[in-house]
């Protein structure tokens, strides 16, 4: 899946797992990773500069996603 915000947003991540596994996002161009965020947890992180930033979740590589920030 993927979102489209503009330059600025924060965004939230949530585990929202139903198994109460443990996830790390990280971004895979390196640009940003979460620590590991239990289940019911979240973590935010703010995109600045404009561009593409595909993720996914360490824990499970089939869980992925794309934020797409355009300038302001």
């Amino acid at each position: 899946s993927s979102l489209s915000v503009a330059a600025g947003t924060t965004i939230h991540f949530r585990n929202a797992n139903a198994s109460g596994a443990q996830c790390t996002i990280f971004a895979l161009d390196g640009s940003f990773e979460s620590p590991v965020i239990t289940r019911g947890e979240g973590w935010h992180h703010t995109f600045e500069k404009p561009g593409r930033y595909a993720f996914r979740v360490k824990e499970m590589p089939h869980v992925e996603g794309v934020i797409l920030v355009a300038d302001e």
